[in-house]
């Protein structure tokens, strides 16, 4: 199994509406892309020091399905509006 993990800053000018959207896109996708095993995303509730806001995690049987997820088209939209919502995004993918 790979797990797929993105943490999320946004600009401060994006609205929480736009970041809601953002996240209802991203849950509609483990409906829309077969590779995907299990999909969760949310806010971060814990306010500390320069935290992200929110994350996103995406299960895949095999890297070919963590592939075909980030050569989907219907990812293609998501990752960019996430590039012109965020000022920060970080990514790891591990085997499990």
């Amino acid at each position: 199994m790979i797990s797929h993990i993105v943490l999320f800053h946004f600009r401060p000018e994006v609205s929480e509406d736009e970041i809601v959207e953002l996240m209802q896109d991203i849950r509609e996708m483990k409906a829309q892309i077969e590779s995907i095993v299990d999909l969760h995303c949310g806010k971060n509730f814990t306010d500390s020091k320069d935290h992200y806001s929110h994350a996103l995690i995406v299960i895949f049987k095999d890297i070919k399905g963590l592939e075909t997820y980030r050569l989907h088209p219907v990812h293609q939209p998501i990752i960019k509006k996430v590039e012109r919502m965020a000022n920060r995004a970080e990514r790891i993918d591990y085997e499990f």
